[in-house]
């Protein structure tokens, strides 16, 4: 069975979510295509419309199937009524009728060698949790009604049985819906008018640097302002607009400093977009530690040692780093600048350093945050390095420091993104859209690819398994057997994690092959993003890409190096973390390695971290990042360890050991304790933003 484009973070109807577990069977080689939308067009012949299902049977032909999630529906005089008398809205009939006419249309038009009539295609109105009793129906045949009576039979059986029918009544070939004709309806189906082998990257790189009105106004209004805050979500055009704004300021004879978080960015604004001898584009955290290298003489960790996260919570976390570079400011007035800009501030100013940091701006910026001419941009929804339960609010905090009023303004229109792409991340998000428009063309339906467990007789067995090793392990009191038990553990889960990888891989290399060998995507418009824990983490979760044989040679890792060498002009396909990518974007963006479990979870997660309390947090299973376990002395993080385990096991802990946890639990939240799934769920929402045309998410599910 082939899903193509199911949205798996849409919440479905419950008649739609029903027929989706129904259908999908693997032992089938149909093609389901859900809630497939067609926007009006100027031909008379299609329609604007959604269609909740198309099922395409190999070598037979197909069918569209409306489902209707009412219960105690029923059919009187040919009209659908409700359990409280009153017919549905639409007429049924009629609706299903243009919904035939408007996909054979659609196909005719995209594949006019097909010659495709009405007549090649079936339909079946499916009322799970209904009886139907179509007896005596003059307008449906009974073939084409499914009800809760009819379901001692396959879905598959209905469905087949009333295609068989329809058929029957007409003389179309079944040779039309070969293998080869299935494979370009589906992509015609699928593609939403979007061909990439048609698509001039190079018109679209200019299109996508336009600069609007609106933002022209904006950067008008830095001059009568000069002390601005820009709140947007990811494709408003943040980044643009501080480019602008530091290249005026430059031309006017300002010395400008422009900080960001990532490196990679940095490097990028160097080589494209600032390359200006009054403007300093810096990492700010490399930025602080070169001013100390250079013009201090306090004593300070070798480069060697700073790349250790050790370095980074004994002075960064505890304000050691900014106050010795606050300090070095101070003794060389020759280090300030006219005007400073900052992007990319949720990742420096809504964390436990924010308050560091913003003394450190305050001393460098001539004037400081009060007199000074400064430009800052934000957006909290990416905010993927802070901490969750920091209690850290950009404006609040610029305002607290700088004693003086200043103009927050807020971006609401997208300029990067296509509105398909939106809608996917909205309903990954389950928010509304927070954008006014988005000023991009249309492009491809976002792909989620399920790397399916749940029907792999290995993951089934290594569950088995596990469940019964866990079993002994709870009733074990010897701990010899306990560490054999242990190790057994361990060995059977990493065995998991490997089928996974592989699955992945396997995934990744299908969905490289369709674009570059069938789509003809240019190599260098594709990127592939691996969650990571830090920036050149490239092994956790380990990205499939490197391990594609068909493809090694023909990779690029981004770094600084990628833009400072204009490794960027390569025929090679990219690839980076998700946190590393922050701030960048791409033609294609593949997001690779997921698990869907923190899908499903990520209500009870978000629950959880909005009340924060320690006996709740037995209801959910969590897991506390092991790189901010040093913040807790011996005694706490041995108890935390423990608590994961017990928590997954449905084990209690002892008064004593609450009572440790309860005292410290604050504190380690403060401390940058994240929870994997909400992890999970705002990166890949961080790194879907980042593509321009094409969304492809590859994920796990069992």
């Amino acid at each position: 069975m082939n899903i193509i484009g199911h949205n798996i973070y849409t919440l479905q109807p419950a008649g739609e979510e029903w027929f989706l577990s129904e259908i999908d069977k693997p032992e089938y080689d149909w093609v389901v295509i859900p809630n497939k939308v067609f926007k009006k067009d100027l031909r008379a012949s299609i329609k604007e419309g959604e269609i909740d299902f198309i099922v395409i049977i190999p070598n037979k032909g197909m069918v569209i199937v409306e489902v209707k999630s009412h219960k105690g529906l029923r059919l009187e005089n040919d009209v659908f009524i409700k359990s409280d008398g009153n017919p549905l809205e639409k007429d049924t009939f009629q609706q299903t009728q243009e919904q035939r006419y408007n996909l054979m249309n659609y196909i005719k038009d995209n594949f006019p060698s097909l010659g495709y009539s009405a007549n090649s295609c079936a339909r079946v109105i499916c009322a799970p949790f209904s009886e139907l009793f179509p007896s005596k129906s003059t307008t449906f045949r009974d073939s084409e009604l499914i009800g809760k009576e009819k379901l001692s039979e396959s879905i598959h059986a209905l469905i087949e049985k009333s295609l068989d029918e329809h058929l029957s009544n007409y003389s179309s070939s079944r040779t039309l819906f070969s293998t080869k004709n299935v494979e370009s309806i589906t992509d015609i189906l699928f593609s939403n008018s979007y061909h990439p082998s048609k698509i001039d990257y190079e018109h679209l790189e200019e299109n996508l640097e336009t600069f609007d009105d609106y933002q022209k106004l904006l950067v008008e209004l830095f001059e009568r302002n000069q002390k601005l805050l820009f709140s947007g979500y990811p494709g408003t055009g943040k980044t643009n607009i501080l480019i602008h704004l530091a290249n005026k300021q430059a031309n006017e004879g300002k010395k400008v400093i422009f900080l960001c978080y990532g490196k990679v960015l940095s490097a990028k604004l160097k080589t494209f977009d600032m390359a200006h001898e009054n403007i300093t584009v810096e990492p700010v955290y490399e930025y602080m530690c070169d001013l100390i290298d250079e013009h201090s003489n306090n004593p300070f960790p070798s480069l060697s040692e700073r790349i250790e996260a050790k370095f980074w919570r004994e002075w960064a976390d505890t304000g050691k780093l900014q106050s010795i570079a606050t300090e070095t400011i101070e003794e060389n007035e020759h280090l300030r600048f006219d005007s400073l800009i900052i992007d990319e501030a949720q990742d420096i100013l809504s964390n436990l350093r924010s308050e560091y940091n913003v003394l450190f701006f305050d001393k460098l910026l001539r004037g400081g945050f009060k007199e000074g001419i400064w430009a800052i941009a934000t957006d909290e929804t990416q905010n993927i390095f802070g901490d969750f339960g920091a209690k850290y609010d950009p404006y609040e905090l610029l305002k607290e420091i700088s004693e003086t009023e200043f103009t927050q303004i807020p971006l609401k229109n997208n300029y990067r993104n296509t509105s398909v792409i939106g809608d996917a991340i909205f309903n990954f998000l389950k928010e509304e859209n927070y954008y006014d428009k988005f000023n991009r063309i249309s492009g491809s339906t976002p792909q989620f690819i399920k790397c399916d467990l749940k029907n792999s007789e290995e993951i089934i067995e290594i569950n088995s398994g596990l469940s019964e090793k866990n079993n002994q392990l709870k009733e074990s009191n010897n701990n010899e057997e306990k560490t054999k038990l242990n190790n057994e553990i361990k060995l059977m889960a990493d065995k998991k994690d490997e089928i996974k990888y592989e699955l992945q891989k396997k995934s990744l290399k299908e969905l490289l092959d369709r674009l570059v060998k069938k789509d003809k995507v240019p190599l260098n418009k594709i990127v592939v993003l691996a969650p990571g824990l830090f920036e050149g983490s490239y092994n956790y979760p380990k990205n499939p890409l490197l391990d594609l044989d068909d493809y090694k040679d023909k990779i690029i890792e981004i770094s600084p190096e990628y833009y400072l060498n204009h490794k960027y002009d390569e025929q090679k396909i990219s690839y980076s973390t998700i946190q590393s990518f922050k701030g960048l974007e791409q033609w294609h963006v593949i997001l690779n390695n997921f698990d869907y479990n923190f899908v499903k979870e990520s209500e009870k997660i978000q629950n959880y971290i909005n009340h924060r309390n320690i006996r709740g947090m037995k209801a959910y299973n969590y897991s506390l990042k092991e790189k901010n376990r040093s913040f807790l002395t011996e005694d706490e993080d041995n108890i935390v360890f423990k608590f994961q385990n017990y928590i997954n096991k449905g084990w209690e802990l002892s008064s004593d050991q609450l009572k440790i946890l309860e005292g410290n639990f604050e504190k380690a939240i403060q401390q940058g304790y994240q929870f994997s799934e909400m992890y999970d769920r705002k990166i890949i929402t961080s790194g879907g933003w980042r593509s321009v045309l094409g969304l492809y998410v590859i994920y796990n599910e069992e």
